[in-house]
């Protein structure tokens, strides 16, 4: 009809709008083949940072560009005077405020503003404090924005207890903050230390604080995460130090076995005439960083040097920390004043009313079981485990995490009651394999009849002789290498289909006299 605009059918819109992408795609594709043709021919020039700049307007994140402006800045600054280079690089931060309204999340422009901060001649470290609380207005959970604020505070003087403050605001707007939880566990440490073991390194008082206001993120809101991912840090986890539990030399297997805290890289070794040893150091399961090492040397090594989380440690053999000797009873869990003891005892109490009224929250019955742990994993090891039955059905969806929970619980409680070489773990439901290592003196292991997958760790048992793993779900056997003591294995009833893998085991376990297999989905093994 006269006087009416044509209404587009939906194939016109789509064909108008795919025209207008391929020409986009164009300009584009010119435009990004001009700025790397001018790249490649070494140009840094103004020009340059005006192509870099139309592309990166629409998309910044493509990293490479602004790769291309800091090379350029860096030829540049060396030929202009400091008033230009201020106007340089005012003119860049700019242009970032403009990308980063187009995508505020953009890690490429955040990164390219920490650049020009530290290379202009005169930050103003105020003014960018204003931009990122404008930004934290916006979206108080941008994460790039909350680590650009930790490098600006860095650089400038705002003192700890205004961003702790700062924190508790944004906290107080919104408990769904992990950034704002995890920034304020950053400045706690700095602002209440106290000497103690516990891993948040927090004052009583302090401690109590922090209890009291995350009781008040997770009764206001229990099936936000954030709150109770704070609550686990507050609550400490154990940080034992590196150190060599035990020596065993086995004459008659011609080998030196060290067995240490965690895992390590041996990476030298020093006789008493503190001359370098050519010992051929090796792990049980050929692991590059291992609890347990061997060598098939004869000659006695007096010292080794190790390589733990990027730092190099020295340990004299004759300095052994006996795990067995000493008590284990605080080697998972923190030893607790009678002050924290009622503190987390409180916490308990108020978790427990808020089950009552959340039966079906994960969050709140994973931190009852926690917080028992913290307290007294033997006084609450019914409560424990009878929570992480109900879990498995509460959150089915994680049901092997807690299956896995669940024996690493029992593990650390053998290894903490340990009093004997012959231990038995038959029947227990165990899933997984953990902290093995610590059982070095165990000669003899039951564990049929449970749910294992596999025997990853139990190689690290350098002087067990007796292992029985029938009734399980085992389909490998590379956990059962390089057992030089072991003569009686039991693998009866597993799903073992590799006949490779048991000639391994073998080969490898030279002392092995029984080898039992009848129950796996095997050929004939020779």
């Amino acid at each position: 009809m006269h006087g009416r605009l044509k209404v587009k059918t939906t194939e016109e819109q789509e064909e108008a709008k795919r025209i207008e992408r391929l020409k986009k795609q164009k300009l584009y594709q010119a435009a990004t083949a001009k700025i790397f043709a001018k790249r490649a021919a070494g140009e840094y020039d103004v020009e340059a940072l005006k192509l870099t700049s139309g592309v990166l307007s629409k998309n910044p994140d493509v990293y490479t560009l602004w790769n291309y402006r800091k090379e350029i800045f860096d030829f540049l600054q060396k030929s202009v005077s400091s008033d230009e280079l201020l106007a340089m690089f005012s003119d860049e931060l700019t242009f970032l405020e403009e990308c980063l309204k187009y995508n505020p999340k953009s890690y490429g422009s955040w990164e390219h503003r920490c650049y020009v901060m530290t290379h202009t001649p005169k930050p103003d470290w105020e003014r960018e404090l204003s931009l990122c609380n404008a930004f934290l207005s916006y979206d108080e959970r941008n994460f790039h924005c909350w680590d650009y604020r930790r490098f600006i505070i860095k650089q400038s003087n705002v003192k700890p207890e205004d961003e702790l403050k700062f924190t508790f605001e944004k906290i107080a707007s919104n408990f769904s903050n992990y950034s704002s939880w995890h920034y304020r566990s950053k400045l706690l440490p700095q602002l209440f230390s106290a000497e103690t073991n516990h891993s948040s390194g927090l004052q009583q008082s302090t401690l109590l604080e922090e209890m009291e206001l995350v009781q008040n993120a997770f009764f206001t809101d229990p099936n936000d995460q954030s709150a109770w991912f704070y609550h686990r840090w507050l609550l400490g986890r154990v940080e034992n130090s590196l150190e060599l539990l035990n020596v065993d030399e086995l004459p008659d297997k011609s080998l030196m076995v060290l067995t240490f805290s965690m895992p390590v890289k041996v990476i030298g070794t020093t006789s008493s005439s503190s001359v370098d040893l050519p010992f051929n150091w090796f792990s049980p399961s050929d692991e590059v960083f291992s609890p347990v090492w061997c060598s098939l040397t004869g000659d006695k090594c007096a010292s080794v040097k190790v390589k733990h989380k990027l730092q190099e440690y020295q340990f004299t053999l004759t300095d052994v920390v006996d795990a067995q000797a000493r008590s284990m009873k605080l080697y998972f869990r923190h030893e607790l004043t009678a002050t924290t003891t009622d503190l987390l005892m409180q916490e308990l109490d108020s978790c427990q009313q808020l089950f009552l009224l959340e039966p079906d929250n994960k969050w709140v019955l994973l931190t009852i079981i926690w917080l028992m742990k913290s307290i007294d994993p033997i006084k609450f090891k019914n409560e424990i485990m009878s929570n992480l039955k109900q879990l498995e059905d509460v959150d089915s969806l994680r049901r092997n995490y807690y299956s896995d929970l669940r024996s690493k619980f029992i593990w650390e409680e053998v290894i903490t009651e340990l009093s004997t070489p012959q231990v038995d773990m038959s029947g227990q439901h165990l899933t997984r394999c953990y902290n093995a290592h610590l059982l070095y003196a165990v000669t003899e292991l039951n564990l049929s009849n449970n749910d294992l997958i596999n025997a990853d760790g139990l190689n690290h048992l350098q002087k067990l002789v007796t292992l029985i793993l029938s009734n399980n779900k085992i389909v490998c056997c590379r956990g059962l290498i390089n057992m030089p003591c072991l003569e009686h294995l039991d693998l009866q009833n597993n799903c073992i289909k590799s006949k490779t893998d048991l000639e391994r085991v073998q080969q490898t376990c030279s002392a092995l006299q029984e080898l039992l297999t009848d129950g796996n989905p095997l050929d004939t093994l020779n």
